[in-house]
Formats: structure tokens, C-alpha cells, sequence
């Protein structure tokens, strides 16, 4: 019989027993199960010591592991702690994830204050004698940023520097520089980032890191306009050099990946040109660097990275769409040479500058070639100068958008495209997929679906009446513009994207050219119609692929998992945190969704035998001058 047995029989025998402490005892799972199902039988309140009505507890530096978090997480459920106990301590303990998630919860369903030990409107805190740990920190990061000294504490220490956290949490620009950073600090610096919607710079050089420390606060400042070197938005030149190998100003290898990180990936990589890091010792390999990657391999990989990458670079190029010639404007940017062409359309009423965060993406460089276009008529895509277009009302039909993407690919020689598309774009994705699939290797259809709502309300009206001023005449109202169209597609944005791009979004939508919006409707609500049709796509053909927001209120989820169910082979998948328009309101996120299903088309697609031939400023058709 083991000792956890033993005491099971013992408390099965026991009349009196109802508290019973058996935390840091190694118990594990199995005798985590046998001591709480016998104390349910026999009615025993506590297995951790707890006292009847107790509001408080120290537990800190108890040798606790994950099992003893489940025994207390149990009696704050079902104890008679459950709904008194409301201030916790703890810290220095080895609980792990595990214990963290459970505990973090359990204080969301119950409302605990906190699990630090904290009083409330308490100002500082000195812990950096507590022996913590990362799990230490992110509990503390959690009482800092939603406890009940969320708006209080101004100073903490968990390592050897003591942070500023109302600087942290409301400054544009702290300098941690020098400080001996470590994992911990780390941590909770990155949840005060999260939560500071003003900070520009936040300079961490000369600090203890390491390689996890640097990815948890690059993670965090990723995708915002936020500078880890101190530079400014569209800065072309950094100067961080140095006056002597022996200065305590001088650089490291751990500063040297920082730096690295900001040329490839952060928000002035793709501006940055000119970087000085004279009289650095970027190579020195001390105590402090032993399990960090030597700085001069981190910058030359960083160098390597950007000399294969192209920034986006636009120009006009001439397309003969139903007899008429059209001057398209288009972007592209990534492998010009032999990367997969990504042609990227973009919504109802507005143009490529949706797709502007996408061609900056330096992730898909290496391996697409990105163009973002205009349609006629849209964005810098002039109306035409042979037709009288002004005469007539303007009306997206499905043959004429059909061709544009068509067209352009044969125009910038580009073999066996993917195309991808939202909103209108995504409709398309799937016409072409019908129409035309040997012109294209994939499509990507984001809030794509057989029909929409608008399509199914039109089907009542009779056909003569189908016009498109009858279907729109509110968006053709002269008191209706640009502005309420803004205003409009901001509600289909998601609540949970960057208030900046759902911003954006509407910017984009309010600089429209009148009556164009509504008559690209009419391909959206009217000439887009793949009902009874879809099932006949071929996946064997071309691969399709189906990516919706789940805060589309237009082209819903739902109707984009019909749509799903008609094409056999299809891939889809439903972008959590998203609307309306993926690429534009949160890229972030449309990336966690987007870069898998791009590694499959990479996957299935000989990478150095497929070319795109169009070249930066080459090709007759791209440069072909008229007046």
C-alpha cells in the first residue's frame, strides 16, 4: 500500500476529519485523484489547510508543482474558501503552465483579486529576492495590466532593475537600455506594451534578454509602429555607433539579433537603408552570451534577408478588356524573378492599397511575387480616354472582371498565377475557379460565398426592374458619399482589429469615385450567382481555397462553409478576430491563416522551375508610353 493509499484508507475510517493539508507532497495525478475522491465521499472541505471563512493566504515559496495548483484550484471551486477567499500569494513556486492556465481560470470565473499577494492601491513592490521565475511574471504581468493594482503600481522589482510601470503602460518613449533585463522583466514589459496604445520607442539594449527574452517583446511590439532602436517612422538612416570596444555604451550580440529583428521585421524594415554600427563589439562571446547566437551571424542573415527582398514598386501597365483599352495601375513587390505570382484584388468600391500591409510582409518574399492592382475606374486606375464613360452608368459584370486578372497576368508574363481575392474579389475567386481554371495554379477566396443575401432579394424583383440604380439607389443618394460608405464598412470590420486599420479601412472606402461602389455591387448582390454550378470546380485542377471572417455580417461564415460543402477538395477555414476585410483591418492575424495555406500552394509547386518574367521596369506591354 503506498502513502497516499494509506491515507485515503485512513480518512475512509475517520468520523471527524474535514481538513486535511497535502500540498507539496509530490501526490501526482493518481493520488490527486484518489485524495479528492475520497474526500467528496466522506465530505472533506479542504485537502490544503485552509480555514473555514478564510479570505486570505500566503503560499509563497511553498515548493508547490502543478498538482498542488489543482488542489487549490478545487477548494476555491468546491472548498469552504469558495467564496470567501479573494487575495492569494503564490509566487516562487514551480507550478508551470499548466497550474498558471488552471489558476487564471479559475480568478476569470470567480473574480480573484489577485494570486501576488498584493493590497489593494499598493504603489511599489520589491520581489527580487523572491526567487521567480517566468510563470512568477506572468502572474505578476496579469495583477499589473487587470488586478486590483492595475491602476496603482508604479514601480516593481523582480530582477535586479526596477521597472516603470505607469511609464510602461501610458510613455511614447522608455529607454530599459542598460538595466539587466532578464525573462522575467521581459514578460511583464511586454504586457504593459500591450495595453499602451501611445508608445513609439522602447529601447532595450545592453540588457541580460537572451534569446526568449527578445522574442516575447518583439512579439509584442510586432505590428505596431513601435521602434526597439530608436528610430522614427520611415527612417531611412540609424547611426548606433560607438566611441571604443571598451565602452559600456557599446554593443553586443544580443543587441546585434535586436537590431536584426528591426531590419526584417519591424516597422521601419522596410524604410531602413543605412545602418552605422562602427565600434561595436557585435562578435564579443562572454559568460553573459554563451547560449546566444554570435551578434555578426544575426545581422548578416538580416543583410541577406533584405537584399533578396524588393519593396513595393508601382507603375501602370496597358490591358484590353471587351474591346476597350484600359490603363491599370498596379504594385508588386517579393521574388520578381521566380517567386509564385500572387495577383491580390481588392474590394467592392475601393483599390490595391487594402493589400499594402501583404506586399510589406517580408515572410512572403522569398518565395511570391506579389501584385496588387487597381481595377478600372478604381483607385489609380484611370477611366479610359476612347469610350464616352460618363454617358453611362457604370456596372461590374462577371465577364468583364473575369478578364481583368487575366489579362494582367498575360500582360506581366506571369505563368499560372494564384489568385486571391476579397469581398467582390473573393466571389471572383470562385467564378474563375469555374470559368477558367487552367489560367491559374490556385485561388483564394476571402469572404467568398455562391450567392449573397443581395443576390436572393433581387430574385423577387421583377426583371425589368433590375437596374442598378433601382438595387442601389441609396448608395447613389447625394446626400449619401464617400463618408457614409466609411462608415459603413467600418461596421463590417471585426471588434477585435487594430482600431488604426479598421480606420483605415473606412479612410480607403471614403476617397471612392462617386457611383462606383454601387456598381460594383451589382456583380456582388446580381451577377455572381454559383449556385447548382460550384459542385462542377475540379480541385484536381486547381487547388481552392476558402478563408472567411467570423465577424462577416455580408459574406458570413456560414454561408461561406455552404459554399465549402459545394466544391469537393476545397480547403476552408473560418479566421477567428476577422470581418469583412482580412488584409487590411488586422494583416497580423490574417497571416496566422493566410501563410499556412501559401506553404501549401509553396509545397505543391516547383519553386525554381516556375518564373514570373515581369521585371522592375521591363516588358514592352508595362512600359507602353500614351498620352
Amino acid at each position: 500500500m503506498t502513502g497516499i493509499e494509506a491515507i485515503a484508507e485512513m480518512l475512509r475510517v475517520s468520523t471527524s476529519m474535514n481538513k486535511l493539508n497535502v500540498l507539496s507532497n509530490f501526490i501526482g495525478d493518481a493520488g490527486y485523484e484518489i485524495l479528492t475522491k475520497t474526500a467528496e465521499e466522506k465530505g472533506i472541505l479542504t485537502l490544503v489547510g485552509f480555514d473555514e471563512g478564510q479570505t486570505e493566504a500566503d503560499l509563497s515559496n511553498k515548493r508547490l508543482g502543478p498538482i498542488d495548483a489543482k488542489l487549490i484550484a478545487r477548494e476555491l471551486t468546491t472548498g469552504f474558501v469558495s467564496t470567501s477567499m479573494n487575495k492569494l500569494n503564490i509566487l516562487g513556486n514551480s507550478i508551470g503552465d499548466e497550474g498558471y492556465e488552471m489558476l487564471m481560470k479559475l480568478a476569470e470565473e470567480k473574480g480573484m483579486l489577485t494570486f501576488c499577494g498584493f493590497e489593494e492601491g499598493q504603489t511599489e513592490a520589491d520581489l527580487s529576492k523572491k526567487n521567480l521565475g517566468p510563470v512568477d511574471a506572468k502572474l505578476i504581468a496579469r495583477e499589473l495590466t487587470t488586478g486590483y493594482v492595475s491602476t496603482s503600481m508604479k514601480k516593481i522589482k523582480v530582477n535586479e532593475c526596477e521597472l516603470p510601470i505607469d511609464v510602461l503602460k501610458t510613455g511614447v518613449e522608455v529607454d530599459l537600455s542598460g538595466q539587466i533585463l532578464q525573462v522575467e522583466d521581459a514578460i511583464i514589459i511586454a504586457a504593459c506594451v500591450n495595453v499602451n496604445s501611445l508608445m513609439k520607442k522602447l529601447i532595450i539594449f545592453k540588457n541580460n534578454l537572451g534569446d526568449e527574452g527578445i522574442g516575447i517583446i518583439t512579439s509584442a511590439v510586432e505590428g505596431k509602429e513601435i521602434s526597439l532602436c530608436g528610430a522614427e517612422p520611415g527612417q531611412t538612416d540609424l547611426d548606433l555607433s560607438k566611441q571604443g570596444l571598451g565602452s559600456w555604451d557599446a554593443l553586443g550580440p544580443e543587441d546585434a539579433k535586436i537590431i536584426a529583428w528591426e531590419l526584417t521585421t519591424g516597422f521601419v524594415s522596410s524604410s531602413m537603408t543605412s545602418v552605422n554600427l562602427a565600434m561595436n563589439p557585435l562578435t564579443y562571446i562572454g559568460s553573459k552570451y554563451d547560449n546566444i547566437e554570435m551578434g555578426i551571424k544575426a545581422i548578416a542573415e538580416a543583410l541577406k534577408f533584405s537584399s533578396s527582398m524588393k519593396n513595393a514598386v508601382g507603375r501602370y501597365v496597358y490591358l484590353e478588356i471587351e474591346g476597350v483599352e484600359y490603363r491599370v495601375y498596379f504594385e508588386e513587390a517579393g521574388n520578381t524573378e521566380n517567386g509564385i505570382p500572387l495577383l491580390c484584388q481588392h474590394t467592392a468600391g475601393t483599390d490595391g492599397r487594402q493589400y499594402r500591409h501583404i506586399l510589406e510582409d517580408k515572410t512572403l518574399h522569398e518565395k511570391y511575387h506579389v501584385v496588387s492592382y487597381d481595377l478600372p475606374f478604381h483607385g489609380r486606375s484611370l477611366p479610359p480616354t476612347e469610350v464616352e464613360y460618363w454617358k453611362k452608368e457604370w456596372k461590374l459584370t462577371k465577364s468583364f472582371f473575369m478578364q481583368v486578372p487575366i489579362q494582367l497576368a498575360k500582360a506581366l508574363q506571369l505563368e499560372k498565377p494564384v489568385y486571391m481575392g476579397s469581398s467582390i474579389g473573393g466571389m471572383l475567386a470562385i467564378d474563375l475557379a469555374y470559368h477558367f481554371p487552367n489560367e491559374f495554379r490556385a485561388v483564394i477566396g476571402l469572404e467568398a460565398a455562391l450567392a449573397t443575401s443581395g443576390r436572393e432579394r433581387m430574385d423577387k424583383v421583377p426583371e425589368e426592374l433590375r437596374t442598378v440604380e433601382d438595387q442601389h439607389g441609396l448608395m447613389r443618394h447625394p446626400r449619401t458619399g464617400g463618408n457614409s460608405n466609411g462608415i459603413w464598412m467600418y461596421g463590417l470590420t471585426g471588434p477585435d482589429s487594430p482600431e488604426p486599420y479598421r480606420r483605415e479601412v473606412a479612410w480607403v472606402y471614403s476617397q471612392g469615385a462617386p457611383d462606383v461602389f454601387a456598381g460594383d455591387i451589382y456583380y456582388y448582390d446580381i451577377d455572381h450567382d454559383l449556385r447548382g454550378k460550384a459542385q462542377e470546380i475540379d480541385t484536381s485542377i486547381l487547388d481552392v481555397y476558402l478563408l472567411t471572417g467570423e465577424y462577416d455580417w455580408s459574406a458570413t461564415p456560414e454561408l461561406t462553409e455552404e459554399l465549402a460543402k459545394c466544391i469537393k477538395g476545397c480547403y476552408y477555414q473560418k479566421m477567428d478576430g476577422i470581418g469583412h476585410f482580412p488584409m487590411t483591418e488586422n494583416p497580423k492575424q490574417f497571416m496566422k491563416y493566410l501563410s499556412p495555406v501559401l506553404d501549401k500552394i509553396v509545397e505543391k509547386s516547383n519553386v525554381g522551375k516556375m518564373s514570373s518574367t515581369a521585371k522592375s521596369g521591363g516588358g514592352k506591354v508595362a512600359v507602353k508610353s500614351k498620352l
